[in-house]
């Protein structure tokens, strides 16, 4: 089983919901969570909570896969379709806890951003696709993607967006497929290599660390990563050009993996 969580706090994570159960076929359980309907398709869930979903404790959700899906939110204001892993690489300033890494799916999060891909070209809308590399809590002992339509409060209430989100959630509730699996090193919070490499390969990424989290990247914390992906991590891709100051000592202990530079 597969639970789709949203806030509702959160604008975008409410259309999604609204497109689920109208167009999609999701019914009300009979069972509740706190105040708020359980709704169901195939066996599959869709929960709606009360919090911030980066604060959330959901420790008691019995599941298979969590599927958060949200709002995204960036001061550039620029409108986009993004799938990351939560987590915290150092310390966790919104939610989490320090230096842990919730498990993922790096297959699920590659079908939901190929889906992403393949709605916004067939439907010409406006968004860049993208993943995002690993930030943010909740802390969570079971395996999460998230799904977000961003960037501006005006994305959040536009419903093609939506919709290219929610196909990317029905793709990841109906996917039995698994991917070659591989961990990011480096570069920007959007990381465009992976990103490319993701929707033009087989490979598929788990836990990604973005340059400004860098610092708290070691060997054990790798290691941390590659057991927190449900998949079998195969290769550590990394952006050579993209490591910044901690090129040295990270490429230091990259010799120990199976390792390549993008």
């Amino acid at each position: 089983m597969k639970t789709i969580i949203i806030s509702e706090q959160d604008p975008a994570g409410l259309l999604m919901k609204k497109i689920l159960v109208e167009e999609k076929g999701f019914k009300e359980t009979g069972k509740m969570y706190a105040d708020y309907p359980i709704l169901a398709l195939n066996g599959n869930e869709l929960i709606t909570i009360k919090e911030d979903q980066i604060y959330a404790d959901l420790r008691e959700i019995e599941t298979d896969l969590f599927i958060f899906a949200s709002k995204h939110a960036a001061e550039s204001g620029r409108p986009t379709l993004t799938v990351h892993p939560c987590g915290n690489w150092g310390k966790a300033e919104y939610g989490g806890i320090d230096s842990y890494l919730p498990p993922t799916n790096a297959s699920a999060m590659k079908v939901a951003l190929l889906a992403l891909k393949a709605y916004q070209e067939a439907n010409n809308i406006k968004y860049d696709v993208s993943y995002e590399q690993t930030h943010h809590g909740p802390y969570l002992e079971k395996p999460q993607i998230w799904v977000e339509l961003g960037s501006k409060p005006a994305d959040w209430q536009d419903e093609k967006g939506a919709r290219a989100c929610v196909e990317a959630i029905m793709q990841v509730l109906e996917n039995e497929r698994e991917f070659p699996a591989a961990i990011g090193i480096g570069g920007q919070h959007y990381p465009q290599k992976f990103t490319q490499l993701a929707l033009d390969t087989d490979w598929a990424f788990g836990h990604m660390c973005p340059k400004w989290a860098l610092e708290s990247l070691t060997k054990k914390s790798l290691e941390h990563a590659i057991e927190q992906t449900q998949e079998r991590v195969v290769k550590i891709f990394y952006e050579k050009k993209g490591l910044g100051t901690e090129k040295q000592r990270i490429m230091k202990f990259l010799e120990e993996f199976n390792s390549e530079s993008v």
